[in-house]
């Protein structure tokens, strides 16, 4: 089922990117961490993938992405240090309005499929996410819904940047409180430029 899901999103976006005004790369820090927990930290990594751009006016346009996202968070509880490690396959549609020349403010919702799912613990080494909270009677929810916004600046020559929030709509373990959090810094590349 995962890897149907993944081979149709590759064709969407490869039919989408196609017809786009411009197509890119972009790569960047991911800051995230699980709200409703006390014992969340800041987990750091990797974001990165493609995009699309479509104008839809003057001053409006709208960017469908392809990312991988690393997610999850750090954690400290009875002597123990590690992290919770949630990557996604995200597709974030972005709608961007352009404030002034080069600098635009985006919101748009965001659906993800969890790629990996690992606790990691000093000392103990690390163990699947999913069977252990079998053990315990829950569920992994692979599935995620989100909403984010932001704001970036994009020059002529084709680089831009991009700052965005993203919040989780949903609850990662079915029944149990905790959403992701997390803040995406990139820097991305037309390779197609607009025309």
């Amino acid at each position: 089922m995962k890897k149907n899901v993944l081979v149709l999103l590759f064709v969407a976006a490869t039919s989408v990117a196609m017809h786009a005004q411009s197509f890119g790369v972009k790569t960047g820090l991911s800051l995230a961490k699980i709200t409703d927990d006390s014992s969340s930290k800041t987990r750091t990594g990797f974001v990165g993938g493609v995009y699309t751009n479509f104008n839809l006016g003057e001053s409006f346009s709208i960017q469908p992405e392809l990312l991988y996202s690393a997610q999850g968070s750090k954690f400290s509880s009875d002597g123990y240090n590690g992290k919770i490690i949630f990557d996604y396959l995200t597709l974030p549609i972005m709608f961007q309005y352009a404030v002034v020349d080069g600098l635009y403010l985006q919101a748009g919702p965001q659906i993800g499929f969890v790629v990996k799912d690992t606790t990691e613990v000093e000392g103990l080494g690390s163990i699947d996410t999913s069977d252990s909270l079998k053990l315990l009677g829950e569920k992994l929810n692979t599935f995620d819904f989100g909403f984010n916004f932001g704001a970036g600046y994009k020059t002529n020559f084709g680089l831009n940047f991009d700052a965005r929030y993203n919040l989780g709509l949903n609850d990662i373990i079915k029944n149990v409180k905790g959403k992701n959090q997390v803040i995406q810094l990139t820097v991305g590349y037309d390779i197609v430029k607009p025309k």
